[in-house]
């Protein structure tokens, strides 16, 4: 892997806020706790409806998916 990793997060009260940089021809697995992955944004839009046809799984308080190189912000809310 050539590139930066950045990450950064902070909870507000019940919602997670969460941003980070996946480098060039890489991809990650995102875990975040949230209450219901439909209760999780990427980038201001709803997780299901940016990844509708993809896996986005929740189990145990987290929701989980996964996501291509690029900066990304997330906020979840945990209750």
């Amino acid at each position: 892997i050539r590139g930066t990793i950045e990450v950064a997060w902070q909870k507000r009260d019940a919602q997670f806020e969460y941003q980070f940089t996946v480098p060039p021809n890489t991809i990650a697995t995102i875990s975040v706790p949230s209450k219901s992955k439909e209760s999780v944004k990427l980038d201001g839009q709803e997780i299901t409806e940016v990844y509708p046809n993809e896996k986005v799984t929740f189990s145990d308080g987290h929701t989980e998916f996964i996501v291509n190189a690029g900066k990304y912000s997330i906020t979840s809310e945990l209750e």
